[in-house]
C-alpha cells in the first residue's frame, strides 16, 4: 500500500438516500438503492468520520433532498465538519430546506452546493434531466440566501451546442462550474450510446468553454485541464478511489469511489472506519493495476474486474 496514503480518508461521500425523483439516462448509481439512511446511522457515521479527522464531507444520493430528514442531516454535518458540500439535482428544495441552509450560511458564512443542470432551455434539459424552470428558480433563491453554488453540466449530444449559452446565463448567479463529458454506464449495456459525443466535437466545445471562462473570469473545471486527461477520474482529477476517498451508501456499505457501484470494501454496520481503511479489500483495490474509469474504449472499468462477497466474515474483494 502506498506509504503516502493518509491514516484516514481525506474526502468521504455519504449517499444519504438512493431515492431520486429524476431518471437521468447517464446516472452511474444503478441499479438504484431505493432506501434512505436512518438519522441514527448518519449520526454514527458522521461521528466516526469526525473522530478520524476527515477533512471534507460530501452529501449526495440519489437525490439528497428526497430524504425526509435532510434538513436535520445538513445541520448535523455542518456542526461536525467545517467543509461540507451537497450534490443535488436542484428540483426538490422546500422552504424548510432553504431555512436550514440560510441558518447554516448565517453561522458559517458558507454553504457549498453543487447543482446539476444540463441546459437552461427546458426542452434541451428535458432530454437528459428535466424541471429546468424549477432548478433555475432554486439557483436564484440559493444565490440570494448566500449559498456557494457550483453548477454541474454533463456534456451529451443533446446539450453540446447549448453549453456556452447556459454558462453565460448562469454566470449572474455563480462563477463556479463543473463541466464533464458523459461516461458510459456499464449497467445500461450500451443503452446510453446515443448520448456519447464524438471526440472532435468535444474538443471544439472545450475550446469554446475555455474562451468564455477567460472572457468572464469564471472558475470552470473541465477534464481536459488535466495534463493527461485519460488518466484518473472521469471528472478529470487524479484517481482517489480508496486512496483518499470512500463512499458510504444508505445501507452503510462502503465503496472506494462513486462510480464503482458494485465494488464494496466494507460495511459500517458491523465494521469501524479504521478496520475498513486498513482492510484487505481496500488494499486490493489500491494494489491492483486497474484504471477505474474514463473512456470505455481505452479503459477497463473496475466493476468489470472486481467481484465481492458481502456480509459479516465475507468482505474479501477479489481482483
Amino acid at each position: 500500500m502506498n506509504s503516502n496514503r493518509a491514516a484516514a480518508p481525506l474526502f468521504v461521500t455519504i449517499n444519504v438516500t438512493g431515492i431520486c425523483n429524476l431518471r437521468c439516462p447517464y446516472c452511474f448509481f444503478q441499479p438504484r438503492l431505493e432506501q434512505d439512511m436512518p438519522l441514527e446511522s448518519f449520526e454514527s457515521v458522521v461521528d466516526q468520520l469526525a473522530r478520524a479527522e476527515v477533512f471534507f464531507l460530501n452529501i449526495s444520493g440519489g437525490e439528497p433532498f428526497a430524504h425526509p430528514k435532510i434538513d436535520q442531516l445538513l445541520r448535523i454535518a455542518h456542526q461536525r465538519f467545517r467543509h461540507v458540500n451537497v450534490l443535488t439535482n436542484g428540483t426538490l428544495l422546500r422552504p424548510k430546506h432553504l431555512a436550514a441552509i440560510a441558518e447554516i450560511v448565517a453561522a458559517k458564512r458558507a454553504f457549498p452546493i453543487q447543482i446539476s443542470l444540463d441546459a437552461i432551455d427546458p426542452k434541451v434539459n428535458a432530454l437528459t434531466r428535466g424541471a429546468a424552470e424549477k432548478v433555475l428558480r432554486n439557483i436564484r433563491t440559493l444565490s440570494e440566501i448566500g449559498a456557494n453554488i457550483v453548477v454541474a453540466i454533463v456534456l451529451t449530444r443533446s446539450n453540446l451546442d447549448a453549453v456556452v449559452g447556459t454558462i453565460r446565463f448562469l454566470s449572474k448567479y455563480t462563477e463556479h462550474f463543473h463541466v464533464m463529458e458523459v461516461q458510459p454506464v456499464r449497467w445500461l449495456r450500451g443503452a446510453d450510446d446515443d448520448l456519447m459525443v464524438e471526440r472532435e466535437r468535444l474538443e471544439r466545445v472545450w475550446r469554446e468553454i475555455r474562451a468564455v471562462r477567460d472572457e468572464l473570469g469564471l472558475y470552470i473545471e473541465i477534464p481536459s485541464d488535466t495534463p493527461d486527461e485519460d488518466i484518473g477520474c472521469a471528472c478529470g482529477a487524479p484517481c482517489m478511489a480508496g486512496y483518499s476517498h470512500i463512499v458510504v451508501d444508505p445501507d452503510l456499505r462502503v465503496r472506494p469511489c462513486d462510480r464503482c457501484v458494485e465494488t464494496f470494501v466494507g460495511d459500517l454496520s458491523y465494521q469501524t472506519l479504521a478496520e475498513i481503511w486498513a482492510g484487505k479489500p481496500i488494499r486490493k483495490v489500491l494494489d491492483s493495476p486497474i484504471v477505474y474509469c474514463r473512456r470505455a474504449d481505452q479503459k477497463m472499468d473496475l466493476n468489470q474486474a472486481c467481484s465481492t462477497r458481502h456480509g459479516p466474515g465475507a468482505t474479501q474483494l477479489s481482483i
